[in-house]
C-alpha cells in the first residue's frame, strides 16, 4: 500500500511526464543592449537554460560587464545576475527594440560627481538607468514594475527609468 506522500510524489511525476514537449522547454534569455554614449551594443544569450541546469556564457558576460562599466574611469565589475535577467525580461516584452543603457556601474567617485545617492545600487552593480527608443518612459516604468524590479525611478523630463534589484520602492525624479 502506498503512503499519501508516495502517492502525491507519483502523481507529480505523472503530471510532469504527461506535459507536451513545449511545456518542458525552458527558453534562453536574450539580451539586446545599446550604450548610446559609446556606440557599443550586445545581442545574445548570457545563460543557456536547461530543464535541470543553466550554463553561463562567460565570454558574453565579460562583454556585457565591460559594456556596463563606469565610462569615466573605464572600470568594469561583475553585475548582478538578477538585474541582467530583469533587463532580459523587459527585452522580451519589447522584442523588436534594444534597451539603451544611460548609466550602469559607477565607482564611488563617479557616483559622488553625478550626485547619486550615497548608498546607490549603481555602485554595487545592481542598477541601470534605461530607455527604449519609441517607448515612453511611463510605459517603460510600468513594464519594469510588472517584471519585478526592486527600485523603479521614473525620470520623465530626462526620459529614462532607473531599475535596480534592491528592495521594492518607487519614486519620480
Amino acid at each position: 500500500m502506498l503512503t499519501r506522500r508516495q502517492a502525491l510524489c507519483g502523481l507529480g511525476a505523472v503530471s510532469v511526464c504527461a506535459l507536451p514537449a513545449p511545456a518542458l522547454a525552458i527558453s534562453d534569455r536574450e539580451l539586446r543592449l545599446i550604450r548610446p554614449r559609446t556606440g557599443e551594443s550586445f545581442q545574445g544569450t548570457l545563460v543557456r537554460r536547461g530543464l535541470f541546469s543553466h550554463r553561463l556564457d562567460k565570454e558574453a558576460l565579460t562583454k556585457v560587464y565591460w559594456m556596463l562599466r563606469d565610462l569615466r574611469v573605464d572600470k568594469a565589475r561583475e553585475m548582478d545576475a538578477e538585474l541582467l535577467d530583469l533587463v532580459g525580461r523587459i527585452n522580451a516584452r519589447i522584442p523588436d527594440r534594444p534597451v539603451q543603457i544611460t548609466s550602469a556601474y559607477r565607482t564611488p567617485r563617479t557616483n559622488r560627481s553625478v550626485r547619486g545617492a550615497s548608498s546607490s545600487f549603481h555602485m554595487k552593480g545592481q542598477a541601470l538607468d534605461i530607455r527604449v527608443e519609441g517607448v515612453s518612459s511611463s510605459l517603460l516604468c510600468k513594464l519594469a514594475r510588472s517584471e519585478g524590479a526592486g527600485g523603479v525611478g521614473w525620470y520623465p523630463r530626462r526620459n529614462f527609468v532607473h531599475v535596480d534589484t534592491g528592495p521594492r520602492r518607487d519614486w519620480r525624479g
